[in-house]
């Protein structure tokens, strides 16, 4: 009796020391995000890569794995280190496409996004491919039966890859449509996406 008494404390406590771990991965998360948003993207990246440490020693799901290394890789994208974006943003659509077992989701969609950019603006330039990826993209976001936000993300990314290689006319259709649901989702307001589709938007020649 004594004995299955310590066995329940002991399992109590390493479920307790897990429960802790875990709040403390997702408050690190937090403030990491944060961190991204205030251009703080060296310490972002600090603290995602201490998560996915502690992801490797206490958790079986690798998810939040895969989704620690997908925010590395948009902090590096942002700060311009297109060759080590591509390498943890592959990394990390890699694990998520093995967590969800080949089914259609956002994680996955953004981790796209973010691998068919870090291609263009790598040193290859490789817009072919890189608009390759966001149709499969986009073909996810149809089965998912999404029609906001995350669409708009993907035809922002076409729209700038078309305006940097000079298809002005499509550049524009693609910025038009991505503009216009942001604005209905977040409104003309202070806000980085609606922000980001009338700034390329407006890059166009005049005459288009």
């Amino acid at each position: 009796m004594l004995g299955r008494s310590r066995s329940t404390q002991t399992d109590l406590d390493a479920a307790r020391l897990k429960f802790l771990k875990y709040s403390k991965v997702r408050m690190k998360n937090n403030i990491a995000i944060s961190a991204g948003c205030l251009g703080q993207y060296d310490y972002s990246i600090k603290l995602h890569q201490e998560n996915i440490d502690t992801y490797q020693e206490m958790f079986s799901s690798k998810l939040g794995m895969g989704k620690a290394y997908h925010c590395i890789g948009l902090m590096l994208h942002l700060k311009g280190d297109q060759k080590a974006a591509h390498k943890y943003s592959k990394i990390g659509l890699t694990i998520k496409r093995r967590s969800h077992s080949k089914k259609p989701s956002l994680s996955i969609i953004y981790s796209m996004s973010l691998q068919a950019m870090s291609y263009f603006y790598s040193e290859e330039q490789d817009a072919e491919r890189s608009l390759l990826i966001l149709d499969d993209a986009i073909a996810m976001i149809d089965d998912l039966k999404r029609n906001h936000a995350d669409r708009s993300l993907l035809l922002n990314g076409k729209g700038i890859i078309h305006l940097k290689t000079k298809n002005y006319r499509m550049a524009r259709d693609l910025l038009d449509e991505a503009a216009e649901i942001r604005m209905k989702e977040f409104g003309i307001g202070a806000n980085c996406c609606s922000g980001e589709s009338l700034q390329f938007l407006s890059a166009r020649p005049i005459f288009i």
